[in-house]
């Protein structure tokens, strides 16, 4: 077994290096396939042996060869999470249909994330793409019964949706932007009616620790806005993962 989850964590990094790619262009409407990789501060073409993933960034000591300019940490850090969560997905689910299925689900959500924290949106056409590849996938492998996707999506984004509206009412303002919604209803077609309900709740959980700790440090104040995609993705991959143990856990401790 070690030597495949070797191989789906290297698979992983791989598909992080074009995660990244998606991360930086598609907000800014750039083809994702047409044009060749470039440094985004000088803008020159780079060679093969620039784009190695992990490696380069190694080699080049996390410099631009051409002009100097510092490459962002974003890029080895969303390669090795993308490998390590291929390697958990591999470990859990094995090679077959769900393996397919939720990584899709999961490298989005990684896109998703990142992007939502530099330019705090949810790009349609991700979450658009998502919603088709689930419907395909699922057509296909058969992960998720039809009924229970089909009811996760219609009640995860009809209460998302109702939170957003009760907060703009009370708040006088967007409490919960409709991108959130959105992926939320995405969400709960890739998890069904029963575990997006857990997931969704355990977002705002950690989205909530998060504040309080930033607020004690005195990294946020009252009117920034700060975005809920991560906290999502972050709840959803975990959930992914290991939603079934927490539910028991959740339930042991309550009852």
């Amino acid at each position: 077994m070690e030597p495949f989850v070797a191989l789906t964590f290297i698979y992983g990094v791989i598909v992080g290096s074009f995660l990244n790619v998606c991360v930086y262009r598609i907000p800014r409407k750039i083809s994702i396939v047409k044009i060749h990789s470039f440094c985004p501060a000088c803008r020159t073409p780079l060679p093969w042996k620039f784009k190695i993933p992990l490696l380069s960034f190694l080699w080049l000591k996390g410099r631009c060869h051409f002009c100097g300019a510092a490459i962002s940490l974003r890029y080895p850090l969303i390669e090795t999470l993308t490998g390590v969560i291929t390697a958990l997905a591999y470990v859990k689910l094995g090679l077959g249909g769900a393996f397919v299925f939720y990584l899709t689900f999961a490298y989005s959500l990684i896109v998703l994330a990142f992007i939502d924290l530099e330019h705090q949106i949810l790009p349609n056409r991700i979450l658009g793409f998502l919603m088709i590849a689930g419907i395909v996938e699922n057509a296909f492998f058969r992960v998720v019964p039809f009924g229970e996707a089909f009811w996760g999506t219609l009640g995860a984004g009809g209460g998302m949706l109702l939170v957003a509206l009760l907060g703009r009412v009370v708040f006088g303002k967007e409490a919960l932007g409709m991108g959130d919604v959105k992926l939320a209803a995405v969400a709960g077609f890739y998890l069904g009616g029963h575990m997006i309900i857990y997931a969704l709740f355990f977002s705002f959980f950690i989205a909530f620790l998060a504040l309080m700790l930033m607020q004690l440090l005195g990294r946020r104040q009252r009117k920034d806005y700060i975005p809920l995609g991560p906290f999502m993705s972050i709840a959803l991959i975990v959930f992914v993962l290991w939603g079934t143990v927490i539910v028991q856990w959740y339930w042991r401790i309550v009852l």
